[in-house]
This record gives structure tokens, sequence and C-alpha cells, in this order.
């Protein structure tokens, strides 16, 4: 499940999530994203199953210089199978900072 401040919604399969993923990178690809890399700021062990966790995104363009970076929480369960799956993102900060980048870049944001 995904949270924001605009949307909630749900992705049954890794292939919905790669998708969902695909249909970002017109955007990101304008806005100059090349890699991402992450932070872990934060975790808490719920339960023996359950974990939350505070990971900040760093995005980089293609020399390596930092564009931008966004925070979200996730709660993530150890399944069955000993996988450790997330089953909840919110996104804490993500539109604003990338609407921020995309004014300083002159590009016009979805949503803006």
């Amino acid at each position: 499940m995904m949270v924001t401040d605009a949307f909630v919604g749900t992705v049954a399969t890794t292939a919905e999530m790669a998708q969902g993923l695909r249909a970002s990178y017109p955007l990101y690809q304008q806005l100059g994203l090349a890699t991402v890399d992450h932070t872990l700021l934060e975790q808490v062990d719920l339960t023996a199953r359950l974990t939350r966790v505070h990971v900040r995104w760093h995005f980089f363009d293609a020399n390596g210089v930092r564009l931008t970076e966004c925070d979200y929480e996730y709660l993530l369960r150890r399944d069955d199978d000993g996988a450790l799956r997330a089953y909840v993102a919110v996104a804490i900060d993500e539109m604003e900072k990338l609407a921020k980048l995309a004014a300083e870049k002159g590009i016009q944001f979805p949503g803006a």
C-alpha cells in the first residue's frame, strides 16, 4: 500500500510495482535523475515480525550530483518464508521535493 497526502493505493504484485515505476520514468528523465541511493535513518522493531523504517532516498544526476532527496516510512513484515517485505509505504515529502526540483528546472510537474 502506498500512502501520500494526495494518493492512497495498493500494488498487489512486483510486476505492478515495476509498471508504476516505468510510468514515472519519463518524468524522472526530464528531471535529470540518473541514480538513487538511500540512508536508513531509523529502524524500530515493533514485534518479532514487524519493523518500521524511516529511509531517506537520495537522487543524483548522471554526473553524481545530488539533485534532491526525500523521506519515506515503511512498515515491513517478515513473512512465513523468511522474506522481509514492505507492506506500507508512506511518502513524507517526495511530491514537494520533486515539484521544487521541477520548478528549478522549468519543468511542469504533474498536479502542480
